[in-house]
């Protein structure tokens, strides 16, 4: 019996400086782990403060290109709201041009002043009428003097 306390007592005094050593093993593995991991979990931390800075600034600049955007989009507005007008206007001018390029009967007047520079000045109306032929017009034309004195007159207009 005192064999196998004395076995037992070996037995326990080996397992206990077995365990101690597993665990001690066991314990800086751990420990080194737990260092490895809070080093990265740093390094992650750094990485997402960067990474929040970054958004951010994107965020910033996000708000402003907006701001640009609404700009550009008002000035957009008002250069359609100018262009629209400014078609409606050719559209006017196209209307009497066409009207104008149409029109075949051409009714006038105007002063007319004649002198001779040695006698009084003779001053009158002018009234012509003409028809679109060919090229141009063709017209006819009567002034009235002051004293009473007329002419007559036919010429051709070329209009280009």
């Amino acid at each position: 019996m005192k064999k196998i306390f004395v076995i037992i007592l070996i037995l326990l005094v080996a397992a206990t400086g077995f365990a101690r050593t597993y665990s001690e093993e066991e314990f800086r593995e751990v420990y080194d782990a737990l260092s490895e991991s809070t080093e990265l979990l740093k390094e992650a931390e750094n990485t997402i403060i960067s990474l929040q800075e970054q958004i951010k600034s994107l965020t910033d600049s996000n708000n402003k290109l907006q701001a640009q955007l609404e700009s550009a989009k008002s000035e957009l507005e008002d250069v359609y709201s100018l262009l629209d007008n400014a078609e409606k206007e050719l559209n006017n001018s196209s209307k009497i041009i066409d009207k104008l390029n149409n029109q075949r009967i051409l009714l006038g007047g105007g002063v007319t002043l004649n002198t001779d520079f040695q006698n009084r000045i003779i001053y009158g109306a002018k009234i012509n009428a003409g028809y679109k032929l060919w090229l141009g017009y063709i017209t006819g034309e009567v002034n009235m003097f002051n004293d009473r004195s007329f002419t007559f007159g036919v010429s051709y207009n070329v209009v280009l």
